[in-house]
């Protein structure tokens, strides 16, 4: 019988320690599941900062893209205002010629009728002293 207690006492000490190798790779198992778990936490939580942050960016790239909007429409009209003061300015530029042309005319006109006018004067005053010349 001892063999018999002895091939019970080395099965039963084999399924002992079947059993503490499951114990201990289940608290294994365990730990692993708890730290996997901290990691996801973790994670959700950087999920959690990074969509925050994703939406002030988004937030900020559209309003930049309003002011870029904004400021490209005012472009356009302080364009269209420069364009026309450029073609103001030209035909201004031209009638300011014109003035200096139509003002030079009329002083050689002026002149030659101030001209004629004294030699007209100076004649009748000859003719009027007797000064033949």
């Amino acid at each position: 019988m001892t063999n018999a207690n002895n091939g019970n006492n080395n099965n039963s000490q084999e399924i002992y320690a079947i059993l503490a190798e499951l114990a201990r790779r289940q608290l294994q198992t365990e730990n692993n599941l708890q730290r996997t778990q901290e990691q996801i936490e973790r994670t959700q939580l950087q999920i959690d900062a990074t969509q925050q942050q994703l939406s002030a960016t988004q937030y900020e790239v559209e309003s930049l893209t309003n002011d870029v909007t904004r400021i490209l429409g005012r472009s356009a009209i302080l364009d269209d205002v420069l364009l026309e003061m450029r073609n103001s300015n030209q035909a201004m530029q031209a009638n300011f010629e014109r003035h200096i042309e139509n003002y030079e005319e009329h002083k050689r006109t002026t002149n030659a009728a101030l001209n004629s006018l004294e030699a007209i004067n100076i004649r009748l005053i000859q003719i009027i002293t007797g000064d033949q010349n």
